[in-house]
């Protein structure tokens, strides 16, 4: 039962036990606020009726003194000791209060009666004060949003359970005055319950405070000066001004209606009982989801609406039908609305506003923000009953002004109660945000992103004294940001390490084209040493002289030469011409087959360009070897080479990969043009291009306008049905086999789809506030999520609210699936079948690493009922799918593999038999999917997305190296690195041995100086086997993958 009822309130395993506690307190709090209250107005109201404008103001006035020293005492004690003595107090005084009424005479019994009356106030503003106290110390604030709505339930259920037994109780219990023992019976209990939670939980720890802003204090000036306090303070006055109207105007028409006291008793019970009972209803199955999904603007906007309908009725049913027991029968129409505004006003305030007005405090510093809200729930509080009681006898005073004329006057209060909540919810919004800028302070990072801090570590590695860490920075630094190579270069030139300088000064003369034009030399004496020089000859001179420009026959003939360095040198000459009839040799250059030539004639293009040289670069995006030097050229040139960038992406028989760089390159470019060519495309057939068109938005600093953001808002919606899918996905595959790794593959997927959420919200909000929730969210902190989630709730459209909170809010996987399937509704597959579904899936809603997976799970399982969905991924263009798909067939049907590899090409079909067929023959060949769980096995590729080792794996080559074998592996002669996939090795360093190493061990940079050339080596202790990655092909992944080059500075 138990159970049942924490599932209901919404309680998580860890809150069981002080939720528990709080229901208990609470329950027998509940009994003794419900026989209290139905005492004390059963007796007033058949006595002393005609005081009750008098024991309104008196209940004001009491209430202020009560809950002023309650908020003094809590700055000077413990709040366990406070909240104890609290309850012990209201039991004495309800002792005290029977006692005496039984022994005094009627006369002295009126007083006790005003007394009691007047306390009813003041004891349910202190016992609630305690109960919200503790309660806001057990939890924080999306703790507090979840369960809020329901931890009353044990105090709402007695009051409803004793209001409803008192007309049974009355041959039992036929004096009023005697439910004052239950009464004080009561209190006495829910005072075990509250020394249990104080025994159990801490409940000072809530008020430690990780601000680091300055203690503003919580003294009356300070929470005057306190534009938020004045807010909240002026909210609850017109929001108990309005309670204390509807009160006055109930109790005097109930008093009209029955004059004797056992009905009186019996009606005040049962309507008490009735307001409980909405009040639980709307506790149980609206409050949470009208908090949840239509936040908290619209939570305190309901009551004033719905007691200005019934307040208008009053003056309608009172003005044609009469307002007075002369009226007859007919009073009951006036009767009636005025009870509905009081039913409602009671129940949505206790049940609804309270809880919601409670959350207006949680941005308020932890230092401060409880002994406020006990200042404001607790003294403001009572001051506006204290106000309206002076409102009521004042407008008494006017000798036309009768009891329908409180009802106009509500009608003014209830004008200024609109004007606050929307007042109080707008500064509400700006102090979350505020909250949440001081707990990133907190953590003592700006809100930089992720592109931002990988700068920033790169920058400060380069200044380390490990020079092959400072390479290595430089050369991904190289890569991500080509426009200041100049400065980086220039930094290293100070380098404390000889190497570095010298490494800086071959990269300096690269860039002023001297890298091979300084071993050209004019010369006369022919004897003289021109050892390792090209002479320049006489005609070139007599060239020099005339035009003071090489010819450009001489141009021709470098361009021409079978030497290399003078195809270079060419190259290298070509910057420095002004005549555009020398771009046609940088072109033939830019497609010459030597590697230095090209990067050459790359470098040459940044500086002189026409519409044949942009095109020619952005053939270049095409080779591995260049692309990412072409790309970088075609990002310094910038906006001039857009137009040839999007003419070259709807060239036919484009490549997609070349497509997706047009893409990035055009968003890193960025500006007006940039942002229009890429929205131009943001509807193209292939969903790929398309992400890669809102990736590179997003990086450009895109903001879309009233006419774009429909399409970004579907976009997120995507994304989020995929998240959704996949969550359904991971329940519902099997742990078995390979299992758990689908799901790590379909957790990296949503992980995947999160970081393009936060890229698209960036586009529709505040960019800077975005990423304040991004980085609180991922720091893991309760009060950091708790902020980021509120912050979230406060600026997201209602439409987007509802989705995206459950996908990036800390919740179990059951309850992210059970908030989604509202909107994503998603039949429960099968284990099985699910693996299907994720194959077949459009590569943009499961990746290739995911379906890798699948294929391998197949396989192991020998799921034969699906050979047909392998048989047709035998044809898909992607390696490592096409290969996994192969070996999956084979393991369920040699036969059945035998005959379709046999419609592959020859090529493929052969690639495919020497990895499947002959994998006992110890061919040294390995499946790309075993290469990545090789990788995803080491340190340096632990935690990296398998979709990310995937594109390692894919431009993985494998080398054998025989026993006593060498291999240089210096930065200048070595193109590659490589990790040790079988075998060991000795790695040589200057000339001296560094120690052996073992299977999965990166070998990075490794800068020589002069005085070692050729000293760093591989020499293999036993026959082994390399994994060979291209280092220009490496740093290119790294530059289009964040995570993954943090995670290579940290190991390098």
């Amino acid at each position: 039962m138990l159970k049942a009822l924490f599932l209901a309130l919404n309680v998580r395993p860890d809150e069981e036990k002080p939720v528990l506690l709080l229901l208990g307190k609470g329950f027998f709090m509940g009994i003794f606020l419900a026989t209290y209250q139905v005492s004390a107005e059963t007796l007033f109201l058949n006595r002393l009726e005609m005081y009750l404008k008098e024991a309104i103001m008196v209940s004001g006035f009491l209430g202020i003194v009560t809950t002023a020293l309650f908020a003094t005492l809590q700055n000077r004690l413990s709040f366990s000791k406070l909240a104890l003595g609290n309850l012990i107090s209201i039991f004495l005084f309800t002792a005290l209060i029977y006692s005496t009424f039984i022994e005094a005479d009627r006369q002295w019994q009126d007083y006790i009666i005003f007394v009691m009356f007047a306390m009813i106030g003041p004891i349910l503003a202190v016992s609630l004060l305690g109960f919200w106290g503790v309660f806001g110390r057990l939890f924080d604030l999306r703790q507090s949003k979840r369960i809020i709505g329901g931890i009353d339930i044990g105090q709402l259920s007695a009051a409803i359970l004793t209001s409803f037994a008192i007309p049974f109780l009355e041959p039992f219990i036929p004096n009023t005055s005697n439910y004052l023992i239950i009464s004080g019976i009561s209190i006495l209990i829910s005072f075990g319950f509250l020394i249990l939670i104080t025994v159990r939980f801490d409940l000072k720890k809530a008020e430690i405070s990780t601000s680091k802003s300055e203690n503003t204090g919580t003294g009356i000036k300070h929470l005057v000066r306190n534009n938020y306090v004045r807010l909240l303070s002026v909210f609850l006055i017109f929001s108990m001004v309005a309670f204390t109207f509807v009160q006055y105007s109930f109790q005097g028409v109930v008093a009209q209606q029955y004059p004797e006291e056992r009905e009186l008793r019996n009606f005040l019970a049962i309507f008490n009982g009735a307001i409980l009972v909405l009040g639980l209803i709307l506790q149980t199955f609206v409050n949470d989801r009208i908090i949840g999904e239509y936040g908290l603007k619209t939570s305190l906007i309901i009551l004033p609406v719905i007691l200005a309908i019934f307040t208008i009725g009053a003056i309608v049913a009172g003005t044609v039908f009469g307002y007075t027991l002369e009226a007859g029968a007919a009073f009951i129409w006036f009767f009636l609305f005025i009870a509905l505004s009081r039913l409602f006003n009671f129940s949505l305030r206790d049940s609804l506003e309270n809880p919601t007005f409670k959350l207006y405090f949680m941005p308020l510093d932890n230092r401060i923000r409880f002994d406020i809200q006990a200042k404001v729930e607790g003294v403001v509080n009572e001051a506006s009953r204290f106000i309206a009681g002076l409102l009521i006898i004042g407008l008494s005073f006017l000798t036309f002004f009768e009891l329908i004329h409180y009802s106009y006057t509500l009608i003014f209060i209830l004008m200024g109660y609109f004007v606050m909540v929307g007042k109080l919810y707008n500064e509400y919004r700006n102090r979350v945000k505020i909250k949440l800028q001081d707990q990133q302070r907190s953590l003592e990072e700006l809100p930089l992103t992720a592109a931002e801090k990988l700068l920033g570590r790169l920058e400060r590695s380069m200044a380390e004294g490990n020079p092959n860490k400072v390479i290595f920075a430089f050369k991904l630094l190289e890569k991500v940001e080509p426009q200041l190579l100049p400065q980086y270069i220039n930094s290293l030139m100070d380098h404390q390490a000889d190497e570095i300088r010298e490494f800086a000064q071959v990269k300096m003369n690269e860039i002023k084209g001297l890298s091979v034009s300084e071993r050209y030399v004019i010369s006369i004496d022919k004897g003289s040493h021109t050892t390792g020089k090209q002479v320049v000859s006489g005609s070139d001179i007599l060239d020099l002289f005339k035009s003071g420009d090489v010819s450009k026959a001489r141009l021709s003939k470098l361009c021409k030469s079978e030497n290399s360095e003078d195809r270079q040198y060419a190259a290298e000459l070509l910057s420095n011409k002004s005549d555009e009839e020398s771009t046609s040799f940088l072109i033939e250059l830019l497609h010459d087959l030597d590697p230095k030539v090209r990067n050459a004639a790359i470098k040459t293009a940044q500086k002189k360009y026409n519409q044949e040289v942009l095109n020619a670069l952005i053939d270049n995006l095409n080779r591995p070897s260049f692309s990412v030097q072409a790309a970088n050229a075609l990002t310094i040139i910038g906006g001039k080479a857009l137009s040839a960038l999007d003419s070259s992406f709807y060239k036919s028989g484009q490549p997609t990969p070349t497509m997706i760089k047009i893409v990035r390159i055009i968003g890193r470019i960025g500006g007006k043009k940039a942002t229009e060519q890429l929205w131009n495309k943001i509807d193209y057939p292939d969903k790929l291009i398309v992400s890669q068109v809102l990736l590179a938005l997003g990086n450009s600093g895109f903001k879309a306008n009233i006419t774009q953001i429909p399409r970004i808002k579907y976009a997120i919606e995507s994304d989020i049905e995929d998240i959704a899918w996949n969550i359904g996905a991971i329940n519902e595959v099997s742990s078995d086999y390979f299992g758990n790794e689908i799901k790590q593959a379909l957790q990296e997927e949503i992980d995947y789809d999160v970081e393009h959420i936060y890229m698209l919200l960036s586009m529709l909000y505040d960019s800077k506030s975005i990423q304040l929730v991004k980085e609180n969210i991922e720091s893991r902190t309760n009060e950091g999520v708790t902020y980021a989630i509120e912050l979230l709730d406060v600026f997201l459209s209602e439409d987007l609210k509802q989705r995206i909170i459950p996908v990036l809010d800390d919740l179990p996987y059951t309850e992210k699936a059970k908030k989604l399937e509202i909107f994503y509704p998603r039949e429960r597959i099968d284990p099985t079948l699910v693996l299907k579904f994720l194959l077949n899936r459009d590569f943009s809603q499961t990746n290739r690493w995911t379906k890798a997976c699948i294929l391998y799970q197949m396989g192991l399982m020998k799921l034969s009922d699906f050979a047909f969905d392998l048989i047709a991924h035998l044809f898909n263009p992607d390696k490592m799918i096409r290969e996994m798909a192969a070996w999956a067939l084979h393991e369920i049907s040699q036969d059945l593999y035998g005959q379709h590899v046999s419609r592959l090409n020859e090529n493929t079909r052969r690639q495919l038999d020497a990895i499947i067929l002959d994998r006992d023959a110890d061919s040294g060949k390995s499946l790309v999917f075993e290469k990545v769980l090789f990788l995803k096995g080491i340190p340096v590729f632990d935690h990296v997305y398998g979709l990310v080792v995937a594109s390692i794996a894919d431009i993985i080559q494998e080398v054998v190296l025989p026993e006593g074998t060498s291999l240089s592996v210096d930065e200048h002669y070595n193109d590659n690195f490589f990790i040790i996939y079988k075998g060991s090795i000795n790695l040589y360093e200057n000339g001296e041995v560094k120690g052996m190493t073992k299977e999965g061990e990166f070998i990075g940079e490794l800068i020589n100086s002069a005085k070692y050339m050729r000293s760093n080596l591989i020499v293999a202790i036993t026959e082994t086997t390399l994994f060979k990655i291209n280092k220009d092909d490496f740093y290119e992944l790294l530059s289009d993958n964040i995570n993954l080059a943090e995670k290579m500075v940290s190991y390098v």
